[in-house]
């Protein structure tokens, strides 16, 4: 076994600035062997994590000398895993904190996804550090938009004659799509399902309101089942 120091550099997601003192630092405790230090620069928009001592397999340093940042694949199984536990870590002491800041504190002007990644680090020495890798991950959404031409502007119009409204769901439903962290877009789009059916069926019989809306709900399943 050997020790390495890991150190992560991210950037906070904020938008303004707001009134602090220096660079703070702030020590998180992950488990009895491990504690991080966080600083955090708010003004410089910067977070520091720096993980010391921690012990790795004598073929770690071995393993990731010369990987590139993308390429944790390609990395022996046993150092793949030693690498993913120390960026876990390091994500895990920086999320603490700023959690801490934004909620605490009621910093709004910090996104929800609160940092990205800059640099992520590791070092024997302390003094020549390298990268240390991961895997390439990317998602997208494919998002279609109906342009307003006359068939569509026919169909509006036809819809405000009928005196139709969209549904309090699709808010939900548009706030899901819109969304970047899994999280929260699966909040929404639970709250849209289940307020879909709910508005469906109040508007083919508006006397289940009272029912519908002050009675916890049954399970999706069931839901989009027998209720429906």
């Amino acid at each position: 076994m050997q020790k390495i120091t890991a150190k992560g550099i991210y950037t906070l997601l904020k938008r303004g600035s707001s009134e602090t003192v220096g660079t703070p630092s702030f020590e998180v405790k992950l488990s009895e062997e491990c504690t991080a230090c966080v600083s955090v620069s708010y003004q410089n928009s910067l977070v520091e994590t720096v993980i010391k001592d921690i012990d790795v397999s004598k073929e770690f340093e071995s393993c990731l000398i010369g990987v590139g940042i993308f390429n944790l694949d390609s990395v022996k199984d046993g150092v793949q895993q030693e690498v993913k536990s120390i960026l876990k870590d390091l994500h895990t002491a920086t999320k603490n904190v700023l959690e801490i800041i934004k909620y605490f504190l009621r910093h709004s002007d910090i996104s929800e996804a609160l940092f990205s990644v800059k640099e992520e680090q590791w070092s024997v020495d302390n003094v020549v550090f390298n990268c240390l890798p991961t895997e390439l991950s990317v998602s997208f959404d494919v998002i279609s938009i109906q342009p307003l031409r006359n068939d569509t502007i026919a169909s509006i119009q036809r819809t405000l004659t009928n005196g139709v409204k969209p549904l309090m769901a699709m808010r939900y439903l548009h706030r899901a799509k819109h969304e970047n962290i899994p999280h929260y877009k699966w909040i929404d789009a639970t709250i849209a399902v289940e307020l879909a059916v709910k508005e469906v069926l109040i508007r083919a019989n508006p006397s289940i309101e009272t029912v519908l809306m002050e009675v916890p709900s049954p399970p999706l399943t069931k839901l989009y089942g027998i209720v429906l």
